[in-house]
């Protein structure tokens, strides 16, 4: 995660925040739905976007696929800033 202004420049109290997440399995399975941690959900593709449906609340995504890794992407308004989650996955 990585926290902006929102004119995209650095977010000073943000700035030595790292926020990750390692070794955590995500199964997105051919029927459209998946499996992770915090649940079991549904997903559904369109052009370059991936939603996510888990426990009643829908997240959109950006997403690439490159060499067998999806890196999917979003953005968050908070009204003083902005934060930019990125996930890779293999």
């Amino acid at each position: 995660m990585t926290y902006f202004n929102l004119d995209h420049t650095p977010y000073e109290e943000g700035r030595e925040r790292l926020d990750s997440v390692k070794n955590v399995t995500v199964q997105f399975l051919p029927d459209g739905s998946f499996q992770s941690p915090e649940g079991n959900g549904s997903y559904t593709l369109s052009k370059d976007s991936i939603y996510l449906n888990l426990n009643g609340k829908k997240t959109a995504f950006k997403y690439e696929v490159n060499n067998s890794k999806l890196m999917i992407e979003s953005y968050i308004k908070r009204p003083e800033y902005l934060i930019r989650s990125r996930l890779y996955l293999e």
